[in-house]
C-alpha cells in the first residue's frame, strides 16, 4: 500500500468561489509535480462558513430564518447557484469525454427545470 498525500486548504469567509476554486486547483497541481500520480487525500476547511451556518440554525430570530425562503423565486436562485457552484466544482478534475458529455446534459436539464419552474 503506497503512502497517501495529505493536502490541506482553509477557505475564509472573504474568499470568493473562483479564488477558492483556484488555490485548490493549484495545490492539487503542484502536489501531482511533486509526487507524480501518488494517492492523495484533500482536506477542506471552511470553518467560517460552518460557524455562520450553525448560528443560522441554531438562532432564535424565526424571521431572519425565513426570509431566505420565503419566496420560491428565492429557492429556485439558491439552488441554481448551489447547482452551478457543484458542476463547476466538478470540472476542477480532469473528466473523460463521457463524463463531460453527461455533465452537459445534467446542465442542460438542469436550464429547462427552471426555466419550466422558476420563470
Amino acid at each position: 500500500m503506497s503512502d497517501r498525500i495529505a493536502l490541506y486548504h482553509r477557505i475564509i469567509r472573504r474568499e470568493n468561489f473562483e479564488k477558492a476554486a483556484e488555490d485548490l486547483f493549484g495545490l492539487l497541481k503542484s502536489a501531482q509535480a511533486k509526487y507524480p500520480n501518488q494517492e492523495r487525500v484533500l482536506y477542506v476547511d471552511i470553518n467560517e462558513d460552518y460557524k455562520s451556518a450553525c448560528a443560522f440554525v441554531h438562532g432564535q430570530d424565526m424571521a431572519s430564518k425565513m426570509m431566505p425562503f420565503t419566496f420560491y423565486d428565492s429557492i429556485c436562485y439558491h439552488f441554481e447557484r448551489m447547482m452551478r457552484y457543484i458542476f463547476r466544482t466538478i470540472r476542477l478534475f480532469p473528466l473523460n469525454e463521457s463524463l463531460e458529455d453527461k455533465l452537459a446534459d445534467l446542465e442542460d436539464e438542469l436550464g429547462v427545470l427552471l426555466e419550466k419552474y422558476c420563470c
